[in-house]
């Protein structure tokens, strides 16, 4: 992901899962938010999309949901939320 966003070139970085698990339709929904974080910021923004909060996983085993619990964390810590 490192190399791919420094070598990425345009206005918008779009990155998402392999699994095709999110439709590419969600991205116009970020892509507006995005836009007017951009222009609060200098031009600058990021936009995460996540399930995480949503009661859909529901579905999931528990080793998955305790795996997601601590990525949620360690995304959280590291960008300072």
């Amino acid at each position: 992901m490192r190399i791919g966003s420094l070598l990425a070139e345009g206005e918008m970085i779009l990155m998402a899962d392999a699994d095709g698990a999110t439709t590419f339709n969600e991205f116009f929904k970020l892509r507006e938010i995005l836009i007017q974080i951009s222009k609060q910021n200098q031009g600058h923004g990021m936009v995460i999309g996540s399930r995480y909060h949503l009661n859909a996983n529901n579905n999931r085993n528990l080793f998955r949901s305790l795996i997601a619990i601590i990525y949620n964390r360690i995304i959280t810590f590291i960008i300072n939320i």
